[in-house]
């Protein structure tokens, strides 16, 4: 019997990608992939804007 490997968080996560999207070809997982992509510029992209307004709004809090 083939030693099993321990889970790691990229493996949980390809679970989750296949579970949310069940790709059942190479095309599949390449939209799956851009949409993935995608979400997570987004989300980076508005983190990054809410610290910069952050800053502003306490940068003119003390002027």
């Amino acid at each position: 019997m083939p030693r099993k490997r321990p889970e790691t968080k990229r493996s949980k996560i390809a679970k989750m990608l296949i579970e949310e999207y069940q790709p059942k070809s190479s095309q599949d997982i390449q939209e799956a992939l851009k949409a993935l992509l995608g979400d997570t510029m987004e989300e980076l992209l508005k983190a990054e804007l809410d610290e910069h307004l952050a800053m502003n709004m306490e940068k003119n809090h003390y002027h």
